[in-house]
Formats: C-alpha cells, structure tokens, sequence
C-alpha cells in the first residue's frame, strides 16, 4: 500500500482562493444558476474502488439548499461535514458553467 497522502489546509485555502478568483473574473460576482437539482452519490461509496457503484446509491442534491447552507454564519466542527458537503454541489456546478 501507498503512503498517504496529507492534505494541508493552508494549501487547499489558497487554492480555492486561486480558483475562486479566477472563477470571478470569467462568470464574474454572481453566476445565475438554471438548474437546482443534480445526482449525488454518498461519499463513502465515492472513494470505494473495490466495487463499482451502484445506480440505488445515487440521491439528488439540490443547489438552493446547498446555498442557503453556505450563506449561513455559523459552523461547528463536529458538522463541518455537512457544509462541506453542500460546498461540493455549488463548486461543482461553478465547474460546469466555467466550462462553458
């Protein structure tokens, strides 16, 4: 087996902050988005590379909660989780309209 990787925080803060930036200066301050809903597969299931995923374990998420969540002030840890969870569906959509 591998070693493992180690993730630093400060790193990956720069880089949101790097791609961030850039996302506003292509999009610019707000981004319309036309969709709300979208396939979410269970993180677990996302990083198991011994089985292939099955369609059953696919849910919808929806981008107007996933933004409600993000504008909310408060965060604790023990549920950093669930923000980070909704902070996915909205970079991911951000992805599709910077490839756009």
């Amino acid at each position: 087996m591998a070693d493992p990787l180690v993730l630093r925080i400060d790193d990956l803060r720069s880089a949101l902050t790097r791609v961030l930036t850039a996302t506003e200066q292509r999009l610019g301050r707000e981004v319309v988005i036309e969709q709300d809903y979208y396939w979410d597969l269970p993180v677990d299931a996302a990083f198991d590379m011994s089985q292939q995923p099955r369609p059953s374990s696919l849910s919808a998420g929806q981008l107007s909660d996933d933004m409600l969540t993000i504008q909310e002030d408060e965060t604790v840890p023990e549920a950093a989780w669930h923000d980070l969870h909704h902070l996915v569906g909205v970079l991911r959509v951000l992805e599709l309209y910077a490839l756009r």
